[in-house]
């Protein structure tokens, strides 16, 4: 299930225990859905770093599907930029870390790689977002193994490293919930003894092939067989022969995985070459031994993301700890107080700029309303241009009657 309707069946297995108990009835969170919101979290990261226009620039993807790469709008084609930004990074790292080696004396003591990254991310904060921004890509495309893999203990793993940064980027819904899934995961063994055996076994996930590495989350398969049922010729026809059925969700096996193909490997190796050159042309953030953060493209200064970078990582993981005892644990607050906003967007806060569309659209609204009601106040006193205003009347009220609604919108939560 989706974040909504896993918290309405939980407080319904919680309400009901003895039909629909934790015991009786295992839930599942979408795996498809947490693979999305923590790309958009990662998205609100990397809003005004440069990389979307690094990605232009390198030819990886064009202006309109860079930007909707912080939205998540294709998970798909999100994940592919996440795998050629994570490889390009790790490049560049790497080319660093050797300019490192070569330039001390031949009898002086190497740093290990792990100590060395550890010493620039606390020196350097252009080094700390990108070496983070790294981390948090290779926790995406980790979480996206355990599923291809269908491996649950690597799920598990993924996962408990990725909730503490739904708090920390403010992501709440999946902050609140997510702890819970998480949890009754681990007591899988206790509560369904018979489910965790087939979960140990991979079957939490959805093999449609024999080919390795080519499982999907049970949501992500139920969206293609709907595509496939849905799409030419629709779904006609199918409450009327069941051999229609098995004809549309028939797929061909193939003998290895659909992207182990020569051409997509060259495609990737393309855009992985050509992001390092253009990252390398802005500046190595890896190489950048400087107080300052600023962004890829534009070199423009973030003045308050020091201290939001900071304590980006562990403000995450305390509120996590947190919850688990204060919620889940000793009981002392309800699951419904409030989680506490962090506003830890490093290069911007998106906060504040639809704040002030907002308020840019409002003026806006006021003025044509005020203008509207001058101009039926001075076609009175006319009385020849009284029925060429009255025939325009209709149409200008529900225009400005419509984008008064809209700004007072329903946003759906992007959280």
């Amino acid at each position: 299930m989706d974040q909504p309707l896993y918290a309405v069946a939980k407080q319904i297995q919680w309400n009901f225990p003895e039909r629909y108990g934790e015991r009786r009835f295992v839930i599942m969170f979408r795996g498809l859905h947490i693979e999305m919101a923590f790309q958009k979290a990662i998205g609100g990261w990397l809003e005004g770093s440069g990389w979307e226009a690094a990605l232009t620039e390198a030819n990886v993807a064009s202006a309109g599907p860079a930007d909707s790469f912080l939205k998540a709008t294709s998970v798909t084609h999100t994940r592919c930029a996440h795998q050629v930004t994570a490889s390009s990074l790790y490049v560049l790292l790497t080319k660093s870390y050797t300019s490192y080696k070569e330039s001390l004396e031949p009898e002086a003591d190497v740093v290990s790689f792990s100590d060395w990254c550890l010493k620039k991310v606390a020196s350097f904060p252009q080094f700390h977002v990108w070496y983070l921004t790294l981390q948090l890509e290779l926790l995406l495309l980790a979480f996206v193994r355990s599923f291809q893999e269908a491996n649950f203990e690597l799920y598990i793993e993924a996962l408990s490293k990725m909730v503490p940064w739904f708090f920390s980027l403010d992501h709440t819904n999946y902050a609140r919930w997510l702890p819970i899934h998480l949890r009754y995961m681990n007591c899988l063994n206790d509560v369904a003894p018979d489910v965790a055996v087939q979960f140990q076994q991979g079957k939490f996930a959805v093999s449609k092939t024999s080919n390795p590495f080519s499982a999907i989350p049970i949501d992500q398969a139920h969206e293609q067989n709907n595509a496939l049922v849905k799409g030419e010729g629709g779904a006609v026809g199918l409450t009327v022969e069941a051999s229609m059925v098995t004809e549309c969700t028939e797929t061909e096996q193939s003998a290895k995985h659909h992207e182990d193909t020569r051409s997509l490997q060259s495609l990737f190796y393309r855009d992985v070459v050509s992001l390092t050159t253009t990252i390398e042309e802005m500046g190595n953030p890896f190489m950048e031994e400087t107080d300052n953060l600023f962004a890829l493209d534009t070199k423009q200064m973030s003045l308050d993301a020091l201290v939001r970078l900071r304590k980006g990582e562990e403000v995450g993981m305390a509120q996590y700890e947190s919850f688990i005892a204060e919620r889940l644990m000793q009981e002392s607050k309800s699951l419904c107080t409030p989680i506490k906003r962090n506003n830890l967007r490093v290069f911007n806060d998106p906060a504040s700029n639809v704040a002030s569309k907002t308020k840019q659209q409002l003026s806006s609204v006021r003025n044509d309303c005020l203008l509207f009601s001058r101009l039926y106040i001075s076609c009175q006193m006319r009385e020849g241009i009284w029925m060429s205003f009255s025939s325009m009347k209709t149409k200008v009220v529900h225009q400005r009657c419509h984008r008064m609604v809209s700004c007072a919108y329903f946003r759906k939560s992007r959280n």
